[in-house]
């Protein structure tokens, strides 16, 4: 699973509707500056991945995928760090 991926799960976990929280703020500032960078590489590849595309069923997975395939190394290279 990216940390795209994780950080959104995690969201939608901490998430209770109070506009005041940053739940986003909440979770990255917990990782590590390198986590962050590629979490912020991903989100912007996601968001130039939906043109078009995220009305479609099953975006979620056809996006999963492609950031997976696109930081490959990348993630790769986290699970090492967490290892």
């Amino acid at each position: 699973m990216s940390i795209y991926a994780e950080v959104n799960r995690r969201f939608h976990e901490l998430y209770c509707g109070d506009d005041d929280r940053n739940e986003f703020a909440e979770i990255l500032e917990k990782m590590s500056p390198e986590d962050q960078g590629l979490w912020r590489m991903e989100a912007e590849f996601e968001f130039s991945y939906r043109a078009g595309r995220g009305s479609r069923s099953g975006y979620a997975e056809d996006a999963e995928r492609a950031i997976m395939e696109r930081f490959a190394d990348e993630e790769a290279a986290r699970s090492e760090r967490a290892a």
